[in-house]
């Protein structure tokens, strides 16, 4: 499934994640499967982990 398919990813947080490596829905659960993975990729995309 693609990273697109979440409801409220819109293009703009798709394209930051597909930039920093995030391109399915199985690639974010992984990487946010850890508190530091989920950092890294805050820091990557300059999404608020927040969100």
């Amino acid at each position: 499934m693609k990273i697109e398919d979440i409801e409220g990813i819109g293009p703009v947080y798709a394209k930051k994640m597909i930039a920093a490596g995030v391109k399915t829905v199985e690639g974010l659960l992984k990487v946010g499967a850890t508190p530091k993975g989920r950092k890294e990729l805050a820091e990557k995309t300059e999404i608020s982990g927040a969100l």
